[in-house]
């Protein structure tokens, strides 16, 4: 059992530590210190959640399923790009940032909590990566392996999304100033809308 354990651990690892809109939300958290831990325990509770309805099968219902594809590809897609233009606005106004490096004002954990939820669940990549890719993979275990592997899926979001909230901390130094703020603000917004022009563009064309 331990061998599929760190089998899932190390596949969770390769797709978790790709940056995502998820990961780029909690990074931001982190950086200017408000509610990280919040934003990373509440992702971690939708992949667990995503990754629990892949291992039981849900997995293979999507991936036949041409219209729920397609549903889950515009509606994320638009979610994306909202929020890009958001990260857009927040770079042109400078909005929440100071040259402190933390947080002008901070935001109340129903907004954290809504936008994780968002970020995790309205996002195509999450449910074709922890749904249907984990999903296909845990099939090949039996019995306990496959539970194995499930658990070791789960500890590396853990493992990823908990460093993120931790490790924004190293890079504070860098964020001491309104320039480092916008330009991140304006990568968080270039990575959303390159992520829903590859959603959207198959259905428009």
């Amino acid at each position: 059992m331990i061998h599929s354990w760190f089998d899932g651990l190390m596949i969770g690892l390769g797709l978790f530590m790709a940056i995502g809109a998820q990961s780029a939300f909690v990074l931001k958290q982190g950086l200017i210190g408000d509610k990280a831990f919040l934003a990373a325990t509440v992702s971690f509770l939708c992949d667990t959640f995503l990754l629990t309805l892949g291992v039981i099968g849900l997995g293979k219902v999507i991936a036949q399923s041409d219209w729920l594809l397609k549903f889950a590809s515009i509606g994320g897609g638009c979610f994306l790009i909202f929020y890009a233009f958001r990260s857009l606005y927040q770079a042109y106004r400078a909005i929440g940032i100071d040259f402190s490096g933390t947080a002008g004002f901070s935001a109340s954990s129903r907004a954290i909590i809504l936008s994780s939820i968002g970020f995790s669940l309205i996002n195509p990549h999450a449910w074709l990566d922890a749904v249907v890719l984990i999903g296909s993979i845990s099939s090949r275990y039996d019995g306990n392996h496959r539970w194995g592997f499930y658990l070791g899926t789960i500890a590396s979001s853990a493992a990823w999304l908990y460093g993120l909230a931790v490790g924004a901390k190293i890079l504070q130094p860098l964020f001491r100033w309104q320039l480092t703020w916008r330009l991140l603000h304006i990568l968080i917004a270039a990575m959303l809308l390159v992520i829903a022009w590859g959603l959207l563009y198959p259905y428009f064309t």
